[in-house]
Parts: C-alpha cells; sequence; structure tokens
C-alpha cells in the first residue's frame, strides 16, 4: 500500500486565509460590520491632494466624494446602477468603470477572502519592505487570477494583485495596504495605495484620518441623483 505523501512544509492556504481573518477581528466581528465610513485625502500620481470621503454599507453599495479644484465629484452605487455627479452634470459609469470601483469599494472584498475564491494555494514568499509574506494565489468563479500578500507574522493582507484583461494584454493592478489600526475591535488599514503595473506606473493613495463602523447611512446617499444641469450653463 502506498504511503501517503506528506504533507508541504508551512501552513496550507486554508490556514493562511484562517489567520488574516482572526488577525483583522474575526468572524464574529467582521458580521457584525454593516457599513463604513471613511474620510482622509486622495493624492493622485500629479502628487495633488484632495479631500476625500467614502461611505459604504453591506454588501456592495458605496458612495465616494472627492474634492478638486474644478469642484466636487462624487461617484456611488446602490447595489444594481453606478452613477457620477460633477460640474457636468449626473451620468451612469460605464460597465469597465464601475467594475474598476467595485474592485476596490465591495463591502467585504478585502475583509471575506475566503468566500471569492474557490480555488487557492499557496505559491510562494516575498519581502515587502521589512515585512516577511506569505504568498496566496486564488482563482474565483469567473477565473480571475489574483495574489494575496499576507504577512507571515500578523496574518494581515498587505498587498493584493488583480489580473486585468484589456485589449492590450493583461494588466496587473496592485493596491498595498499598510498602517493597520484598530477600530472598534476590526483591525483596518489606513493607508491604501493602489498602483496600475502600467507606464509610467502611477501610484494613487488614500490616506484615511477617520473610520468609523457602524454609523448610520441614509440609503439615499447610494442612488443615483436627479440630472441637474450643467454649472455655468
Amino acid at each position: 500500500q502506498a504511503s501517503p505523501s506528506p504533507r508541504p512544509a508551512g501552513p496550507s492556504a486554508d490556514d493562511i486565509l484562517n489567520k488574516h481573518l482572526q488577525a483583522i477581528g474575526g468572524p464574529a466581528s467582521i458580521d457584525k460590520m454593516k457599513t463604513l465610513i471613511m474620510r482622509g485625502t486622495y493624492a493622485g500620481a500629479n502628487g495633488e491632494k484632495l479631500n476625500y470621503e467614502v461611505q459604504m454599507a453591506a454588501p456592495d453599495k458605496f458612495y465616494i466624494n472627492v474634492t478638486t479644484s474644478q469642484g466636487t465629484i462624487e461617484r456611488g452605487f446602490d447595489g444594481s446602477v453606478g452613477w457620477e455627479k460633477g460640474p457636468r452634470g449626473v451620468n451612469e459609469l460605464a460597465a469597465a468603470v464601475l467594475d474598476d470601483l467595485k474592485a476596490t469599494f465591495l463591502f467585504y472584498r478585502n475583509l471575506k477572502l475566503k468566500e471569492q475564491f474557490p480555488q487557492t494555494r499557496v505559491s510562494g514568499r516575498e519581502k515587502i519592505g521589512d515585512r516577511n509574506t506569505i504568498i496566496v494565489t486564488g482563482r474565483t468563479a469567473d477565473k480571475k487570477v489574483e495574489r494575496l500578500y499576507f504577512d507571515a507574522e500578523s496574518g494581515l493582507l498587505l498587498r493584493r494583485i488583480s489580473y486585468t484583461q484589456t485589449m492590450v494584454g493583461v494588466i496587473p493592478y496592485q493596491i498595498d495596504f499598510e498602517d493597520y489600526r484598530d477600530v472598534d475591535g476590526v483591525k483596518l488599514p489606513f493607508t491604501v495605495r493602489v498602483s496600475a503595473v502600467e507606464v509610467g506606473n502611477p501610484v494613487s493613495t488614500r490616506t484615511y484620518s477617520e473610520i468609523k463602523l457602524n454609523a448610520p447611512i441614509d440609503d439615499v446617499k447610494f442612488k443615483m441623483p436627479a440630472a441637474t444641469k450643467p454649472s455655468g450653463g
């Protein structure tokens, strides 16, 4: 009778995903989360800092408000319709833009990882700054591949790379999570860096000064506003 093959040394992908869930506060704390309000600044590739606010409600509603020199830009999603309101009026968001926003702002996206990947495997180790990380490669139900980098010691998610198929090929999209702090029993990153790994490597940084859990949010906030005439015309 063939002896069972020895289990590879080190934690399994399941072990790592479970450790991450415990590290950020455990399943009970995550399930109690119904809303998130985050305020701070957004710095684009040009370095200009803009006032920035995000409001999210489980499982999939979000509202984003950015104040620019040209005026306020608002974006929202009520679970079915994505929209943008700016100085030129109100528009429904194109599917590709909405998909990008969902990749960042769906409520449990960086909290409940296990449910997003029917297939996972440990695919290596790498250093990010001075932190040792374990990499888990996950495949979603619609066959998208992502790489998740977990702090080997704390279990926290430090980096997430997704791969988007475009007309010019596959473009990696990297998000780094830094400055984790405790917010009512849940550990959340107060600095989030997004880089599209492409020409010029543009990086945008969201730095939060305040994060609130479970504050009431009026559902109207997420709904597409009535069309308004563009300001100045």
